[in-house]
């Protein structure tokens, strides 16, 4: 009986015993129940069709090849972030929509560099591949488009509609290159900082105009968001990190780039229907 018994852990169908009466006897007999409860599990799922089952495979895969979990989920979480205030910001009526629409494309283009950046830092960031490559390039020339949005927005607060139309010239013939440099010259960080750390001072020029006339706290608000990705950029650039394994510089950077465009979004809702 007690290879019998044995045999029902399997939960194989010769053994002619209902699983859940063949666990009641392993009880019976002190036998553990947990592996025929894991080989019916098994069995239940030997039924799926091959292709989910090349699919979960491949799913268990990625996962287990994941590097830098943590900058890949934070970086995930902007993404997701970035997209909702775009999609908040794109619905709300707005008494300026030359103003809104930047501010879409601001967050819109955070969400997409947020992601390739991090598919990049989860699945390539071992492996030099043509993928990765353009992937990584597609995030910088990303944070570029949202750069160039800042300055669209900047111009729209603080100067007239013929002056903001040149500096938006002005900005799209710098995105231009900035664009060209990524693509064919250098593809480090450190050139997309240097690409939008101006932008945001001028765009700080222009919350704390917009402040200064109206005396609105969320213009306090913003201004103190993009403070603070002046802060997250020197965390970048310096290696500042919590662990260098678990939550290395780049978490950290992403963490602290996540409450500044909270900051920053609370701003734009009031700006579209401000100015």
């Amino acid at each position: 009986m007690r290879a019998e018994l044995l045999h029902c852990r399997s939960c194989s169908p010769r053994c002619g015993l209902h699983w859940r009466y063949a666990i009641a006897l392993l009880r019976l007999h002190g036998v553990s129940d947990t592996s025929c409860r894991v080989h019916y599990a098994e069995r239940q799922n030997s039924t799926a069709s091959e292709p989910q089952r090349q699919r979960d495979r491949s799913l268990v895969l990625a996962i287990a090849n994941m590097t830098e979990a943590d900058v890949v989920l934070t970086d995930y979480f902007l993404a997701a972030e970035s997209a909702l205030f775009a999609w908040l910001l794109s619905r709300q009526p707005s008494i300026a929509p030359g103003l809104r629409d930047p501010l879409v494309l601001f967050f819109a283009a955070t969400a997409a560099g947020s992601l390739a950046g991090g598919t990049v830092h989860g699945f390539f960031l071992s492996d030099i591949s043509q993928v990765g490559v353009v992937l990584w390039r597609a995030a910088l020339v990303s944070i570029g488009v949202a750069a160039l949005s800042a300055w669209m927005i900047g111009a729209r607060m603080l100067f007239s509609p013929p002056t903001a139309q040149t500096i938006q010239v002005a900005a799209t013939g710098v995105f231009v290159v900035y664009a060209t440099v990524i693509v064919a010259v250098n593809d480090s960080f450190w050139v997309a900082v240097a690409n939008y750390l101006p932008v945001t001072v001028f765009l700080m020029v222009a919350f704390v105009a917009a402040y200064r006339s109206t005396r609105q706290p969320a213009m306090a608000i913003g201004i103190a968001g993009l403070a603070l990705t002046v802060v997250a950029a020197l965390v970048q650039q310096f290696h500042v990190g919590l662990h260098p394994r678990y939550f290395n510089h780049n978490a950290l950077y992403h963490a602290i780039q996540a409450v500044a465009l909270f900051m920053i979004f609370w701003t734009a809702r009031s700006l579209i229907q401000l100015i």
